[in-house]
């Protein structure tokens, strides 16, 4: 784990082991004055080892949580970089040129696909580079090998196993860079590229495995460079160039080159569009490197007459002028851009809104060149500074200025090196530190738990020995004195509690991660994919830092918690702690003894200090909730709001007891008055979040926070209303235990014991309330979004199969299908580019549009991609496979409601659908309207008829959307009318356009809403559905839109041979497929099981609870061994004494487990009430509570209640009454 909340573990642990250091030094300093204490203090530990092991263990708990979170954490961030790394081995930089408006994407290069938005460049790039390594001292310092390549992205299919998969084809030099790792087949051999056939390739195990490929077969490799046929010359083993998880092709350099069509190659003598650089260190090490290597690079690759030609033409006056009125409107990240870009153009730093300081554009005047030049750089490169600087530029008086500036901008900024897998390394920490703090998180209550544990055994221990503190007292030791003894003891207990804790919590994080290969290795966690990959690259790995921090941290909030209940606890008398006598209630400090403190001036302003904040703190409360509610109201935030709020209770409780104290007895009001206190607090966390909006104060922002500090509080409420008023419900309870025959005296001495000591019991339950609750809301959150995903069938409306061309693009408002060829050509004003088709020649052969057949244009250049899913059905060798197939097409179209209450064009996913889409599907209806009886009816309805439409439930309107007018640039739309939930709706009336036609509502359509998609496959269907005419006739949009086929298979067809058949029949097409079962079950898989996972972590904390029984009961059995002799002298058997003692920690398992399962189920009702996750995933997710889980929980906790209190409550009734009696 690299941080927490944003702060480096390094520096946690650092400041942890200071903190540590300073508290042990100075405990030892007061143990050297006083050795006589730190004797009585330790002798203690091994005077009763069955007592002490018990509380080591009870002690050990934070520590084990702490521990396992952050080595977990480890783990996971570990095999998440590891898994990253084995994608590109040891590429560490790549340079890339893009020749487009917008600079190429890291992420998509990272991913295998570095064509995109990149362009071809010559290879003398790539020697400049060389020279460039021997002179520049970064370069030759860091640079251990560099290679030209060309990368493509295609669609690979073996032509023997019709399998096919998307992968990448990559050229490189036969006598390639060996820094890079090596190309050996299964046996270790090196595969030499020199000797290669023209079309002959290297294929890595991976791709292998993913297309049933062996040496020899013949596959097509077809993208957006044409189409090539290749011959597998040697399988790759998986090390140094053969690694990685998709299909990768690895060919000659000088091959690829020569096959590359012209309009790819793009009249670039030599072509290649990445350079590869690796760097010195280790896989991972290599990566610190790569950001000043790659800044050398680029200072390699700027054209100097550029870079002074971009200078003079953004200092005009008229350019500047034009600029400062565009930069209002700019955001603010690109206004401080645009400020840094004066300070480097001008030298000099103006009065501006900005201020100068550290970050990513620090507004300082450059120390030389070299600085200039890279800051210059990371301006030019903000995709918003681009823009405007284009903008103002054709802002000029002369049109040239527009074009000019955006050559000037390609050619000082076209070449980019990137460092990829830095960037890689960060995602994959990032992916670690979320997951980490999850564990982190959720692993707090628990730890919270483990120490109101330690609170109760030192609270139990200092009571059982409080004779021992009054006579220590009476010898001369003070109260402070009494407050170092016990925390001496207890940090003797909590270093033997970390020595032995944070192996255990590393053996439950290698537990946790065994668990995990377990479940996806043989099959039971039922899922594939990226998650099966990090699985099986999972390594356990505990970073030192990790594993200090967790040490330091458990022995330090081990130590706060045993000192302040030592200083709670030791607070006695010597006659009240020798007679073992209740404490008197404290007293202020009376005026004779403050008199010659208040003599001197200064002693009087200590007076009044101490009057005011320690004696008088609770007049403070009050006043501070207010504050704090005025700010949360104000700012909207909502929790601080209701800490606010619950400060004021607590302020209204004591007030209570002032008052009350006058009337009543001084135990009775206090308990009136905590319990007034503590009523409120829950009533306000159990409050539905919205509530500051029914009082009109607007909608508060409000996060995960609230299940933990809104948990947390409410369960400690709930337990001290409960707890100080016991004695109520012992009297309630024993009027009604009349009719229970012989158990009612079990019954009766169980429940008056407990409710005898209200602290103990409140303090037990609460720990089990507090992991109850949190397992409760882990259990409803994982049931709820099982439910929103539903099966197969419904998230995927009963389709089995679902695929994409090569070509996925849909040309809307064009041309028929015959003429659709020439109308894109036309468009460009340019005859179609000669492009490459599969042959039986070893090479390519270039085929012009004039030579193809009449099904090879339509396939390749004039195929209508909307009726393939119907040429599916019609195929003979389909139809027995196949029971139906449609064709869904998506694009961006933007929506109005006249009826809504603010009427606004806003933004959303449009799609179109075809007929046997809507007769094939069985996607279900939340809403329709009564005129369609079914749901079938209705989509049939979509289909042919141009004025309905069905949309799906994000539509509906959700919380981050109130108040807010929605605009074309987010999805936005919101349709009102449409009732709560499931049944029959009316039919609205809404507005469909092109986007790009909003501004005049030119080809604007009015349809009519007959239908809302379930909440379960909405995601997976998103959008406005109409029928496909419809959509075409709103024309081109901004962006293309894409075309996705869906197939239903016939009962008994194996899905692999369906997808294999429907590869073959479209092949030209480069028709790629999925699996939808799999897909559905990688989807939920991962969330099951780290839902899973995470409710067995969590699940530790109830071993708080056991122990805490455990140590209660043992308590109880020997402060009570005199009434359990006098129990039996009178006739009580040992049987019923037993069951009294069961009873005790069943009553108190109960108590905090209901309590805690209420308050999370009310928790998760008021979330849910208020769409919280509605932000995440629009009407999907609604609230399931699983009550068997939730049941089993109650009778797992009833088990350990058992196992607890069973020996000490044998053991207590074992005794002979004479024995017990006699007992001291």
């Amino acid at each position: 784990m690299e941080s927490f909340f944003g702060v480096p573990t390094a520096y946690l642990a650092t400041g942890a082991i200071v903190v540590l250091v300073t508290v042990l030094a100075g405990l030892g300093n007061f143990a050297r004055h006083r050795p006589i204490l730190l004797s009585l203090a330790l002798r203690q530990v091994p005077r009763r080892p069955s007592q002490s092991a018990l509380i080591v263990v009870g002690l050990m708990i934070s520590t084990i949580l702490i521990t396992a979170s952050l080595a977990t954490g480890d783990t996971l961030t570990y095999s998440l970089r590891s898994a990253a790394v084995e994608e590109i081995g040891r590429l560490d930089v790549v340079v890339t040129y893009s020749n487009v408006a917008r600079l190429a994407n890291p992420t998509a290069i990272a991913n295998g696909d570095p064509s995109s938005q990149t362009a071809m460049f010559p290879r003398q790039v790539y020697s400049q580079l060389l020279e460039a390594r021997t002179s520049d001292p970064v370069l030759t310092r860091d640079v251990t090998g560099m290679m030209p390549a060309v990368w493509l992205t295609c669609r690979a299919v073996d032509l023997r196993s019709k399998q096919g998969a998307g992968g990448a084809i990559r050229g490189i030099p036969a006598d390639y860079d060996r820094a890079f790792g090596e190309l050996v087949d299964a046996t270790g051999t090196p595969i030499d590229l020199g000797r290669f056939a023209p079309g002959d390739a290297v294929l890595n195990r991976a791709g292998a495995t993913t297309l049933g490929a062996e040496v020899g077969d013949e596959l097509t490799c077809t993208g957006t460079a044409g189409a090539f046929r290749l011959r597998i010359a040697a399988i790759a083993r998986a090390v140094g160039l053969g690694t990685g998880s998709t299909v990768a092709l690895t060919v000659p350099l000088g091959w690829l080159q020569s096959s590359l069509p012209p309009s790819q190659a793009q009249g670039v003598k030599d072509p290649i569009n990445q350079i590869w650089v690796t760097l010195r260190g280790t896989l991972i090490t290599s990566a610190e490197l790569a950001p000043e290597v790659a800044t050398a690079l680029r200072s390699r690759l700027v054209d100097e007459a550029a870079d002074s030609a971009l200078r003079a033409l953004v200092s005009l006056p008229e350019f500047r002028v034009g600029l400062a009125n565009r930069r209002p409107n700019l955001q603010l990240r690109v206004q401080r851009a645009l400020d840094e870009l004066d300070v480097l153009l001008t030298g000099q730093v103006p009065a501006m809104r900005n201020a100068p300081g550290a970050g990513e554009f620090p507004l300082t005047v450059p120390k030389d060149a070299k600085e200039a030049r890279e800051r210059l750089d990371r301006v030019l490169r903000v995709g918003g500074v681009r823009a405007a600087l284009v903008q103002a530029a054709r802002d000029l008086p002369d049109p040239a200025r527009g074009p000019e500036m955006e050559g000037l901008l390609q050619r000082t900024t076209g070449y980019l090196a990137l460092p990829i897998k830095e960037q890689i390394l960060i995602g994959a920490d990032r992916a670690g530190n979320v997951l980490s703090t999850i564990f982190l998180l959720f692993s707090l209550l628990s730890v919270a738990a483990g120490l109101l544990l330690v609170f109760l055994i030192f609270a139990l221990l200092v009571a059982s020995r409080r004779s021992e503190l009054g006579i220590t007292r009476a010898l001369g030791a003070s109260s402070s004195d009494l407050v170092a003894l016990v925390t001496l003891e207890g940090v003797a207990y909590a270093t033997l509690a970390t020595i032995a804790g944070v192996p255990v919590g590393l053996g439950v994080s290698r537990l946790l991660l065994s668990i995990l290969v377990w479940a996806v290795d043989s099959g039971w966690a039922g899922f594939t994919g990226s998650g099966a990959r990090v699985a099986e690259l999972a390594k356990w790995d505990a970073a030192p830092r990790s594993i200090v921090l967790a040490g330091t941290v458990g022995l330090l909030l081990t130590i706060a918690t045993v000192a302040i209940a030592a200083w709670r606890v030791t607070r006695v008398t010597i006659v009240t702690a020798i007679r073992d006598l209740p404490d008197p209630p404290r007293r202020r400090l009376s005026r004779p003894a403050s008199a010659p403190l208040g003599a001197a001036p200064a002693g009087r302003v200590i007076l009044r200090v101490h009057e005011a904040v320690i004696v008088g703190w609770r007049r403070w409360i009050g006043p501070i909730g207010i504050l704090l509610a005025i700010y949360g109201g104000y700012a909207e935030r909502g929790i601080w709001f209701t800490i606010g709020l619950t400060l004021v209770g607590l302020a209204i409780g004591f007030l209570v007891r002032d008052r009350a104290s006058q009337r009543l007895h001084a135990e009775d009001a206090r308990r009136l008055g905590f319990s007034v206190s503590a009523a409120i607090a829950g009533t306000l966390w159990l409050l539905p979040f919205d509530f500051p909006a029914l009082l009109g104060l607007g909608a508060f922002d409000g996060g995960i926070e609230y299940f933990a500090v809104g948990g947390l509080a409410s369960v400690a409420a709930v337990m001290v209303v409960t707890s100080l008023n016991g004695d109520l419900a012992q009297r309630a309870i024993a009027s009604v235990l009349t009719s229970f025959g012989k158990p009612a005296p079990s019954i009766r001495l169980a429940i008056a014991h407990v409710a005898r000591y209200p602290y103990r019991t409140g303090m037990t339950a609460t720990m089990f309330a507090v992991v109850v609750f949190m397992l409760t809301i882990m259990q409803v959150l994982t049931a709820s979004i099982s439910d929103a995903q539903g099966d197969r069938v419904i998230a995927y409306g009963g389709f089995d199969v679902s695929g994409q061309t090569s070509n996925q693009t849909v040309i809307l408002g064009a041309a028929p299908v015959d003429d659709l060829a020439i109308s894109i050509a036309g468009s460009n004003g340019a005859a179609p580019a000669a492009t490459t088709v599969p042959t039986t020649s070893d090479a390519p052969v270039p085929i012009s549009p004039e030579d193809r057949t009449s099904g090879e244009r339509t396939a390749l250049l004039g195929r209508d991609p909307t009726r393939l899913a119907t040429e599916a059905v019609e195929n003979q060798t389909l139809r027995p496979l196949l029971t139906g197939a449609g064709t869904r097409v998506t694009s961006a179209v933007a929506l109005l409601q006249l009826s809504a209450p603010r009427p606004a064009w806003g933004g959303y996913a449009g799609a179109g659908i075809d007929e046997g889409f809507a007769r094939t599907n069985k996607i279900r209806l939340e809403n329709r309207t009564s005129s369609y009886p079914t749901d079938r009816d209705a989509w049939l309805a979509v289909a042919r008829d141009p004025s309905l439409a069905i949309v799906d439930s994000g539509v509906l309107p959700r919380p981050e959307l109130r108040g807010r007018t929605p605009g074309l640039g987010m999805i936005g739309f919101v349709l009102n009318g449409l009732p709560g939930g499931p049944g029959t709706m009316l039919a609205q009336d809404i507005w469909v356009a092109n986007p790009l036609g909003v501004g005049g509502a030119v080809g604007a359509k009015r349809m009519t809403v007959i239908g809302v998609i379930d909440r379960r496959a909405s995601s997976n269907f998103r959008g406005v559905h109409i029928s496909m005419d419809t959509l075409r006739g709103l024309g081109q949009p901004f962006r293309p839109a894409l075309a996705r086929y869906y197939f239903t298979l016939a009962p008994g067809t194996a899905v692999g041979d369906a997808r294999a058949a429907l590869g073959e029949a479209f092949f030209a097409d480069g028709l790629q497929t999925i699996d939808l079962d799999e897909t559905f079950r990688n989807q939920t898989g991962p969330v099951l099981l780290g839902s899973g996972l995470l409710q067995l972590f969590v699940g530790l904390g109830l071993i708080s609870g056991v122990a805490a029984l455990a140590v209660v009961a043992t308590r109880s059995t020997l402060e009570r061994r005199q009434q359990i002799g006098m129990l039996r002298a009178v006739g009580a058997t040992r049987h019923q004494v037993t069951i009294s003692l069961l009873l005790e920690g069943m009553v108190v398992v109960s108590l905090g487990s209901v309590s805690g399962t209420v308050v999370g189920l009310w928790l998760c009702r008021n979330v849910f009430a208020v769409q919280f996750f509605d932000r995440f995933s629009p009407g999907s997710i609604l609230m399931v509570i699983p009550w068997w889980q939730l049941l089993g929980t109650l009778v797992l906790a009833s088990g350990f209640a058992l196992l607890a209190t069973l020996v000490p409550a044998w053991r207590g009734a074992s005794v002979p009454p004479v024995a017990a009696i006699r007992a001291e």
